[in-house]
């Protein structure tokens, strides 16, 4: 049985929920397309001996994807944003291709009449592959990949004790 668009819709609404106590929130890094997500989480206040004191929110790396954003319009069709293709791009030693048509065997699928193939599954979904230039070599981890790890497991403070 494929998929049809309503269910497709009524599973995204499953997914998109938030966690009570917190909110998602995003760490900038040096340009304005270096964003972590954090989950910023409220602490509830620390009764000591000298009465009640209040405890910041604690931020952590938040993994849950852009479904758990209010301000995202969620459309899983198009599949994920491509957070990192300018970054790619940017290198110049990338290009795009046409690629194959997908087999029903890159799914797990013996034929293209077996209807659990989902054929429209992703019918938004326009990339092109990317492959390196003739006499290039990819490089594994651009600097902006540093700085995003940097930022996700909170280095830039770890940095400063």
């Amino acid at each position: 049985m494929s998929m049809s668009t309503s269910s497709l819709n009524e599973q995204s609404i499953s997914i998109m929920s938030n966690f009570s106590g917190s909110k998602k929130v995003y760490v900038t890094g040096s340009r304005p397309d270096i964003k972590v997500p954090m989950r910023e989480i409220e602490l509830s206040p620390t009764n000591g001996t000298f009465g009640e004191e209040e405890n910041p929110p604690l931020r952590v790396y938040d993994t849950s994807g852009p479904y758990t954003d209010p301000y995202y319009s969620v459309d899983i069709t198009k599949g994920l944003p491509a957070l990192r293709s300018s970054w790619i791009q940017e290198r110049g030693d990338v290009e795009e291709y046409d690629g194959r048509e997908i087999k029903p065997e890159d799914n797990g699928y013996k034929d293209e009449n077996d209807p659990r193939t989902n054929h429209n599954v992703f019918p938004g979904l326009k990339r092109k592959p990317l492959r390196a230039k003739k006499g290039k070599m990819l490089h594994n981890f651009i600097m902006q990949e540093k700085e995003l790890s940097r930022l996700k497991w909170n280095l830039s403070q770890l940095e400063k004790i």
